[in-house]
């Protein structure tokens, strides 16, 4: 793994499920279906987020030196924090009309 994708992984990784879980709500939405499945996706995508968090604090895939080391694990958190805040609000409110 390289110093670059362990700095910008976990913030590309929220990107995506940032994306994912806005286009599934107006799936939901336009079809009716069960909110469930949106809370669903939200466990499964904050679950994913944790992955490189723990991956990274790891020997095999984390950065030998210490500021790539430190900066991609804070980016980590950051990233497990940013898919809480961000889509906490979309799984749990109400937002079709």
């Amino acid at each position: 793994m390289t110093d670059v994708i362990r700095l910008f992984g976990p913030l590309l990784l929220w990107l995506a499920s940032f994306s994912a879980i806005y286009g599934l709500q107006g799936v939901l939405c336009a079809g009716g279906w069960n909110r469930t499945v949106l809370v669903a996706a939200w466990v499964f995508v904050v679950a994913l987020q944790v992955v490189p968090l723990i991956l990274l604090s790891t020997e095999r895939f984390g950065a030998s030196a210490g500021f790539i080391r430190r900066t991609s694990l804070a980016l980590a958190v950051v990233g497990v924090v940013a898919v809480i805040w961000t889509l906490a609000p979309v799984a749990f409110l109400t937002a079709c009309v």
